[in-house]
Order: structure tokens, then sequence, then C-alpha cells
């Protein structure tokens, strides 16, 4: 099958390497489960990620590819408003030095710096985690008041430069009918409480006794939020993996799927900031 890379010109004759193998069921529902993963030893962008089944029963599911730096979570954790002070994250999967591990789900995280989003305003709060698993959060000001959401996003902060942390999600708050106070106010009232998707390219298998073939959404973003390297990994450093999420207990019969991957940059490619992914309709103001 041809595919076309957006990243570069569409004549171009690009060595590309595919990964193919099962797709295993998850074994947890509502967490981004790895299935496969590897280190290739250059410096690589994910191009593609296709999949087959002849049957998907009970619940559909949901495959990510996605460059996972050190320190860094596998997927996109979700989030979720608590009744208080506090918010919950799903469990997720970390690369601590070259090992997934599996953190468990919490239930109530604090805010860890205090801020305030002006009324009627949006607020940009990045969430990261340590080698220890330890959860903090990191606003991008004191007090905040973008007029977009899209606004507050490009404002994100980015991770530390020496890598000891990695990004977990990105949240967005939309102060409603008073300023949003991060020390006092809960997070389940009218205010918007949204996360960015990092998830990387993802595809999913539905319910279903035919075949089916599909290919994945490819990722694009205006500007990577925190400096997250979504497609582009670091050789013999950043994880290229693929993970499965399910609603339920899925059960996959030849259930396949195919990743393709390419050296990066290639034939005049600018990396720019190599923090950032090079995609498609990048913007960094």
């Amino acid at each position: 099958m041809a595919v076309q890379d957006r990243n570069v010109h569409r004549d171009a004759q690009i060595a590309r390497k595919a990964l193919n193998a099962l797709i295993e069921d998850p074994a947890t529902v509502d967490e981004d489960e790895p299935i496969y993963y590897t280190t290739p030893r250059y410096n690589y962008r994910i191009s593609d990620l296709i999949a087959y089944a002849r049957v998907i029963a009970t619940a559909d599911i949901t495959l990510r590819a996605k460059a996972v730096q050190v320190n860094g979570v596998v997927g996109q954790p979700a989030l979720a408003a608590a009744g208080a002070v506090t918010f919950a994250i799903e469990s997720f999967w970390q690369n601590v030095a070259g090992v997934l591990t599996d953190r468990a789900a919490t239930a109530a995280q604090a805010f860890t710096d205090a801020f305030t989003v002006l009324e009627d305003g949006w607020g940009v709060v990045l969430i990261v985690v340590d080698a220890a698993g330890t959860i903090t959060t990191r606003a991008a000001s004191s007090t905040m008041g973008f007029g977009t959401e899209a606004l507050a996003l490009l404002a994100c902060p980015g991770v530390n430069g020496d890598g000891s942390e990695g990004v977990v999600a990105v949240l967005t708050i939309e102060a409603v009918g008073g300023d949003f106070d991060a020390t006092a106010d809960n997070t389940d009232t009218a205010n918007a409480f949204n996360f960015f998707d990092a998830g990387g390219h993802s595809l999913t298998l539905v319910v279903d006794t035919d075949p089916q073939s599909v290919n994945a959404t490819l990722a694009t973003a205006i500007k990577d939020p925190a400096g997250m390297r979504i497609l582009d990994g670091r050789g013999d450093n950043d994880m290229l993996v693929i993970s499965a999420r399910s609603d339920g207990a899925a059960v996959t019969t030849e259930g396949t799927f195919q990743c393709e991957y390419r050296p990066s940059p290639i034939q005049g490619e600018g990396r720019g900031n190599e923090s950032v992914s090079q995609t498609a309709a990048q913007f960094t103001p």
C-alpha cells in the first residue's frame, strides 16, 4: 500500500521500516496499554499506522502509535473533574529508563501551584510525572485569562530540559460564572475542564463480525503543548509504543497491525527545536 507522508515531497523516495504484530486484547479497561514497543537506533518519525481484524467482539479497540520519551507516558491518560479542589487521572504506563511501568490511577490530584483563571477566560496547566511516579502541575502563569482555548494551548509551559520529567497531560480550564481559584474552587462546577489529545496516530477497530481494515488518523497540531515529540523520536532513547485501549472486555479474532516509521530528518527537512514535532500544520509563535 502506498503511504503519503505529509512532511516531505510526495515524490520523495524514502526508506521506511514496517512493524507487524498481532493485536493483544487489552487486559485493563480504560487504559492505553502497551502491546508492542521498540527503540530504534536512529532518530525517527512515525509515518503511519494500519490495523486489520477479522472479528471484533464485545468492545471497540483503539490503537495508538506514539514516540514516548524518557519519563513520558503511553497513549493519552484521561482526566476527570472531581467534587473537590482536585481532579482524577486514570492509570497509565510510563517509560522509566527504558522500562514500561504501570502507574495506578489517581483519584484526587491537587494542583501543586496556585493560580487563578479570570472569569470567561481560559487557563492552561501542564501535568508532569518524574521517574518516581510523583505528579505535579505547572500553570502558564499565576493569573490567566486567555480569550480562547487555542490561545491558552499556545501558551502551555514546557517540560524542563534535563529529561527528569515527562508529560502526563495538558489541561485547559474555562472560568464560568466567576474566577477559578485553583486553591479553593471545585473542578466539577460549571467550568470547562478539557485535556489536549496528544496520543499520536490513532485508529479504532469497532465491534463487527465482518473483516475490517482501518488506516490511522494522522496526528497534526498547531503547536505541540509542552514541547511533546508526539511523532518524532530520538534514537536509543525514545520508545516507539503501540498501545491498545478498550471500554470493555474486547475480543479480537485474527487482529494485526502495521506501524511504519522512517529516519528523520531527511532531504533538508528541518527539525528546528527537537522537542517539537514537525507536523503538517505546525505553527510556533
